[in-house]
């Protein structure tokens, strides 16, 4: 999910693993009728009561056949929680922002000026909790082999690198990077900078996007070996951030 602020003037690059999901309810909360929310959690969104995906599909580019299949057996009851005849042409209308976009893309999607204008965050983390913390929610998912070697030696780290989701080449292009092991910290250093109502590191503690695995020490699934393919594989991040193992 991408969120896009015009009320707040913020956006925010999501990355992967790090806590990105309830972030972006969060944000979403107070959005403005022209800001850009794309669908993430829709269950747990709609317990919250929050605002869900707006502003994110790209009208002149509707497939009209797309759209016609689309609205064949519609009911338009929404409150028999059918599908209803503005879920078919949504869901026929190609995505203008998505999840997990980059920021060079999000930029050019909004344009340079406002880019430049409006507070630019993501979020990192150490790549080494971060290989574990991906492993984890992958195995359980049956998408991941047993072996946590051969899971890196997939180059998985380098294929899915959060740097490249919120840098252009080897410069970061956002203005603030939240610490995924400062959260609160750094969240409400965020919620000051664009005026936001609430303190999202306070807000955030009631959103679960996702289920978590439970807390583990991630040293534990290291060798020397699977050590240095994420020091390889993520270097930038690492340097960038002064990470240590």
């Amino acid at each position: 999910m991408t969120v896009i602020s015009h009320r707040h003037q913020f956006v925010f690059i999501k990355t992967r693993k790090t806590a990105g999901s309830s972030l972006e309810l969060a944000l979403a909360k107070h959005a403005g009728p022209d800001d850009v929310i794309t669908p993430v959690a829709e269950g747990q969104r709609k317990k919250l009561g929050f605002p869900g995906p707006q502003n994110d599909r790209f009208l002149d580019n509707v497939r009209p056949g797309a759209v016609i299949r689309g609205l064949q057996g519609y009911t338009g009851d929404p409150l028999a929680g059918e599908r209803t005849w503005l879920q078919a042409l949504r869901d026929a209308t190609p995505s203008f922002y998505h999840q997990h976009m980059s920021a060079r893309h999000v930029r050019q999607q909004l344009g340079g000026q406002r880019w430049a204008r409006y507070f630019t965050f993501t979020v990192e983390r150490n790549p080494w909790a971060l290989a574990v913390s991906r492993y984890r929610y992958r195995h359980k998912q049956g998408k991941a082999p047993d072996s946590f070697r051969e899971f890196l030696d997939s180059g998985i780290m380098a294929r899915k690198s959060n740097f490249k989701l919120y840098a252009d080449g080897e410069r970061p292009m956002v203005d603030y990077i939240v610490r995924m092991e400062h959260l609160a910290e750094d969240l409400a250093e965020v919620s000051e900078r664009i005026g936001y109502p609430e303190n999202l590191a306070e807000l955030i503690q009631g959103i679960h996007a996702k289920s978590g695995g439970g807390k583990v020490d991630y040293r534990t699934y290291y060798d020397d070996a699977c050590r240095e393919i994420v020091a390889r594989e993520c270097a930038r991040e690492i340097e960038l951030m002064g990470y240590q193992f």
